[in-house]
């Protein structure tokens, strides 16, 4: 049996978030406002209460290079 990490890609958010709070004592809620992102959600994203949504992270991050193949309706408009 094969197991396989789906949040692998969260986890290594997190440690990067995590050693950015360490090494230059950024706290999250000056982290969320730099980034933009809602404090809440950060927290909890911290806290593994949510996970990152790959599919909305791609068309947000990479709308240039990104191809959009299922052309879902209820995918969020990232902009």
């Amino acid at each position: 049996m094969v197991f396989s990490n789906l949040h692998y890609a969260d986890d290594i958010l997190r440690e990067n978030i995590q050693g950015l709070a360490k090494n230059y004592k950024i706290e999250l809620n000056t982290l969320s406002k730099m980034l933009g992102v809602d404090y809440t959600w950060l927290k909890d994203f911290m806290d593994r209460k949510v996970h990152l949504n790959i599919h909305f992270f791609n068309k947000m991050h990479l709308s240039e290079n990104y191809k959009d193949t299922d052309n879902s309706l209820h995918t969020p408009n990232p902009l």
